[in-house]
């Protein structure tokens, strides 16, 4: 008899635990999911504003809509409480966002190179006309 208490009372404890354990693990769940990526999505919007302010609309398109679409998802998952997928619309954002506002200075200043290659060219030219 007294290892059919002892037994009832493991198998009691056990579910006991078992219990304890998935509220544990429900809880936690929830901790981490109920962080609303605010700050994630403040910092996407301002790289897209900066990818625009650099001329991305002109120099990289595709790159500065791929970021404005992700923002748009981020904020769709925002308002659906979906946190975890707007923060990695938000990361992705913010990553095309980066990429455009870098590829669009990166041509302008290809395009100034190429100016200012082409001035001295005009330069020389004229410098080689007036020596002769």
């Amino acid at each position: 008899m007294r290892s059919h208490s002892s037994r009832s009372l493991g198998a009691a404890g056990g579910r006991g635990a078992l219990v304890a354990a998935l509220a544990a693990l429900a809880l936690s769940g929830c901790a981490t999911t109920s962080n609303a990526p605010v700050e994630q999505l403040a910092v996407a919007r301002s790289a897209v504003n900066d990818a625009a302010s650099a001329g991305s609309a002109e120099f990289a398109p595709l790159e500065l809509r791929s970021a404005q679409e992700k923002l748009d998802r981020a904020n769709a998952a925002m308002a659906d409480k979906a946190y975890d997928d707007a923060r990695r619309y938000a990361e992705a954002a913010e990553a095309d966002a980066k990429l455009a506002a870098v590829t669009a200075r990166s041509v302008k200043a290809q395009r100034a190179v190429t100016e200012v290659e082409s001035g001295i060219r005009a330069l020389r030219e004229e410098i080689a006309r007036s020596t002769r």
